[in-house]
């Protein structure tokens, strides 16, 4: 089926571009609320790409990680260490502190409610208005801390027409996903909506070659209940609650250890030819590794929207609570020896508080001023198991009794306040400005425990570290005329700080900010009566005291792998956007971005002469790849009683680095492919389609574990001594059919 899919699409999409029509039509007009109000995407001084419900639903976009490469410089890889967790970057800018204490450089939004973790970020994509990936800082504008960009994830509204929606599809490895839509009026006044999204199977995508148990089985159930009360003059007042059960696998790791690391030399477990291009297993698609993979995620929220007028202002704002749960086990080693796993459970909770006011107080001249608070409260039980009688018995540290097992208790507590205001003068036809500030104060209550049974290395901190900064954004842009515009930004963007919560000893617990400064000059383009769309950005990003992992003599005199903020990161570049309709019914879709990126200060301490550093400017960036180009087209035609509508998608990447201090941390270049055929007749739609038709597999988040990282060494140590490399991998080939059903109700 997946070869005759692969021949039927492309053949189908090359026939569609012959295609005429008389009727010329326009590129669908898009909008963006990222400024808190309704704006013309078109003519927003800012790098914004939005991402139609109609394109997602179209293109068989199911989580974050398909939406890579639709927006210039976008990338999104799967994060297992935390539940659903995704590494977002957008022109080289991302985290590589994974920890639940620490903030997304690029955080992901739903519906206005910021997700304050990396868990929960590779959102399910359904019931969907729209995706906006905000490029660049463009942290002013929001509540909620953005060092490099944003995502924000925006749902339908509950409407008063009853409506429904369903979908159903199945596909290789025996996914299955169900989900559905029912809006419903309940008073004059008053709406409701009920959605769920549902889906199983996955397994076998990586093949257990020693246990023969399934890995990666997807089993994850997700419900919201939404009610509206709006008022004709536009007043509204909205409730949603969302309630998540995820008891699907943790996803897989491969082994890439490589002499020099401790599984490699000790357990003989190495990937195969030895230099880490190549799984231990001999496969990408195949692992070995033999602890538990259960993991239970449930995740309740609550948020309330409203919006209103007083005196002349639009007053709108969101209170939300998140909870959520977690016990989970991994096998940090990938292999079948029992030499370095976790089990950890985790409670978080987060309350959140926005409220914007604007006003348009002259047909010149607006302003809006906001305030936002958010409250996050953690608490962590982490097990490690094994290593330390790894580490014993290599003589690198020594502890009393077998089976001893390493434990970290963290509570965290955190406050973050912010103010900001935003002002927009448009000082002739042409000319318009803006100005915002944001000034923000976080608060941090961390206590840890690092506790190493039979060893004097039992750890407890309990620090509080207030932090505040003003960061803002100003913006000069040119209307050409009805068809062009010109705009220059300038912003400064902070990453909060956080604490580790790996740590082994105070030294090692701070992690301090991140800000980055960025300039963007663009022109945005419209042409032949609106059907060709040509956006074309220039960057340059300084982002600074980036935080690296490094290891160092502490104030003990041990030597810990601790998180320091001692790296600086230049990027530059130029990102395209083109849309076209060049006939009716057929639309076309091109992403390009490069970027040049380079570290200009790199320093880290030299274990052998502590004073002096030794310098690791010459490595490159992490995701940072020169070059990624996406390009995609849709044709539609009717035929007899119904529609028939064609896709077809283009991926190329070029090489970058998940983990610029390993060698095995880079991921070639790749190509992915995607297609789909459907066919809409009456209330059904049937939807052939397959994803990665071209079956590229690669690797992602490779990452390395050293000793110092585990436990605090002797002084005497002149080496950090890796434990082992491992790695996760992307989605193979998905080719499937599916079926969606819309009752019409009357109509």
């Amino acid at each position: 089926m997946t070869l005759i899919l692969r021949i039927a699409s492309l053949g189908c999409f090359i026939l569609s571009l012959a295609a005429f029509a008389e009727e010329s039509v326009e590129v669908s007009d898009k909008s963006t609320q990222h400024r808190y109000r309704e704006e013309p995407l078109q003519w927003t001084a800012m790098s914004i790409t939005v991402i139609s419900a109609a394109e997602i639903e179209e293109t068989y976009r199911r989580d974050l990680t398909d939406l890579e490469g639709l927006a210039p410089g976008l990338l999104v890889d799967s994060l297992s260490s935390v539940p659903y967790g995704a590494t977002v970057a957008l022109r080289g800018v991302a985290s590589n502190n994974e920890g639940i204490s620490a903030f997304a450089a690029i955080p992901v939004s739903v519906d206005g409610v910021f997700l304050g973790t990396h868990a929960n970020q590779n959102q399910a994509l359904f019931d969907l208005a729209s995706v906006e990936v905000i490029r660049g800082s463009g942290g002013t504008f929001r509540g909620g801390p953005a060092a490099g960009g944003s995502v924000n994830l925006y749902r339908t509204r509950p409407s008063r027409e009853l409506t429904a929606r369903t979908r159903a599809s199945f596909g290789d490895y025996n996914r299955k996903r169900f989900d559905g839509v029912f809006t419903f009026p309940i008073l004059d006044s008053m709406a409701g909506k009920l959605s769920f999204n549902w889906k199983r199977g996955n397994a076998e995508t990586i093949i257990n070659q020693d246990s023969f148990r399934k890995e990666n089985e997807d089993h994850y159930s997700a419900g919201s209940v939404a009610l509206i009360w709006q008022r004709p003059d536009g007043n509204f007042l909205q409730y949603t609650y969302d309630s998540v059960q995820d008891k699907s696998d943790v996803p897989a790791l491969l082994n890439l250890s490589v002499p020099g690391d401790l599984l490699c030399d000790t357990q003989n477990l190495c990937s195969e030819e030895g230099n880490g291009t190549i799984p231990e297993t001999g496969s990408i698609g195949r692992t070995s590794q033999n602890y538990s993979n259960i993991r239970e995620y449930n995740i309740n929220q609550h948020a309330l929207h409203f919006g209103f007028e007083l005196a002349g202002h639009e007053v709108k704002g969101i209170i939300a609570s998140r909870k959520s749960d977690e016990d989970s086990n991994q096998d940090l080693d990938a292999t079948s020896a029992d030499f370095y796993s976790v089990t950890l459970n985790r409670k978080y909770e987060q309350v959140s508080q926005e409220l914007s006011v604007f006003r348009q107080l002259t047909p010149t001249f607006s302003y809006m001023v906001g305030a936002y608070y958010l409250s996050q409260s953690l608490e962590q039980n982490r097990y490690e198991l094994y290593i330390l009688n790894v580490l014993s018995d290599a003589g690198i540290l020594a502890v009393t009794g077998p089976d001893e097992t390493r434990h970290l208790y963290t509570q965290q507590e955190t406050r973050l306040r912010s103010v900001f205001g935003q002002l927009d003068y448009q000082l002739n036809e042409q000319w318009t400005l803006d100005a915002g500030v944001k000034w923000n104060e976080l608060d941090h209550d961390f206590y840890h425990v690092a506790s190493l049974p039979g060893t004097a290395n039992a750890t407890e901190i309990d620090t509080f570290e207030p932090d505040d900064e003003i960061t803002g954004s100003i913006g000069l842009a040119y209307r050409v005329d009805n068809d062009a515009s010109l705009y220059f930004r300038y912003s400064h963007s902070v990453r909060p700080g956080g604490h580790d919560d790996q740590a082994n000893s105070v030294d090692g617990a701070e992690i301090g900010e991140e800000d980055t400064d960025a300039l963007e000059m663009g022109i945005k383009t419209q042409w032949l009566d609106d059907r060709l769309r040509i956006n074309y950005v220039v960057y340059r990003n300084s982002y600074r005291n980036k935080a690296e992992r490094v290891t160092q003599v502490a104030s003990s005199g041990m030597i810990e792998s601790v998180f320091s903020n001692v790296a600086t990161i230049e990027n530059r570049g130029h990102e395209i956007e083109i849309e076209a309709v060049p006939f009716d019914n057929l639309s076309f879709r091109a992403a390009l971005s490069h970027m040049n990126a380079d570290y200009v200060n790199y320093r880290v301490p030299d274990l052998i002469d502590p004073a002096n550093a030794i310098d690791k400017e010459t490595l490159i960036t992490p995701f940072s790849p020169t070059d990624m180009f996406h390009f995609s087209g849709r044709y539609s035609f009717p035929y007899g009683e119904g529609t028939v509508r064609l896709y077809a998608g283009y991926r190329f990447t070029t090489e970058y680095w998940s983990n610029s201090d390993v060698p095995t941390g880079r991921i070639d270049n790749f190509t992915l492919l995607d297609f789909s055929a459907e066919f809409e007749w009456r209330e059904w739609t049937f939807r052939l389609f397959s994803k990665n038709a071209n079956s590229k597999r690669y690797l992602t988040n490779v990452s390395r574990i050293d000793a110092a990282r585990v436990a605090s060494l002797p002084s005497t140590t002149t080496s950090a001594r890796g434990l082992m490399t491992t790695a996760e991998v992307n989605q193979p080939e998905f080719t499937g059919f599916e079926v969606i059903y819309v009752p019409r109700f009357g109509r």
